[in-house]
């Protein structure tokens, strides 16, 4: 209910505000792909609950790729020392 608590009160000042844009709002704040998603699922499915017919199908956001740790050459064990 805290997804759903939090877009009512973004909504609050502009009614025409859509899960889309709130999404977007989430994202620009700085929040995780993993958590905007997990918004949209709690938002569609409170629609679904209530009875709005305005569900549909969202853009969600990609997953994250995150790179992995290289270590320089100066950190790195030599792979060529005998």
């Amino acid at each position: 209910m805290g997804h759903v608590r939090r877009f009512l009160d973004h909504q609050l000042s502009d009614p025409h505000r859509t899960v889309q844009v709130y999404s977007l709002h989430l994202l620009e704040k700085g929040q995780s792909h993993f958590y905007v998603n997990q918004a949209i699922s709690a938002l569609k499915f409170y629609m679904k609950l209530t009875g709005d017919e305005n569900v549909g199908s969202y853009v969600r956001p990609k997953k994250e790729t995150k790179l992995p740790n290289v270590l320089s050459t100066e950190k790195s064990p030599s792979c060529s020392a005998p």
